[in-house]
């Protein structure tokens, strides 16, 4: 999907992409790689993506990062500091 956004950015209207860890079961240099490819659509296009890999996330401009609350019922997010 990446790819094909990739490509397609400049023909695309729709003013905001989600991506969905779309960086899952890559490395770190992919990753990298897989974070400039978002920075490059970010360029026209605001770009909302999940992302683990710290190599994705440095590309971005703005980050927020979350993580888990677990208890015996329920899990929630919240956001860190």
């Amino acid at each position: 999907m990446l790819a094909l956004k990739t490509v397609l950015a400049d023909l695309d209207d729709v003013p905001l992409l989600v991506f969905d860890e779309v960086d899952a079961n890559v490395g770190g240099e992919i990753g990298r790689i897989v974070g400039e490819k978002m920075a490059t659509i970010a360029m026209n296009h605001q770009v909302l993506c999940v992302t683990h890999l710290p190599q994705s996330r440095r590309a971005g401009g703005v980050t927020f990062p979350w993580s888990p609350r677990i208890s015996r019922r329920t899990a929630r997010w919240s956001r860190s500091s």
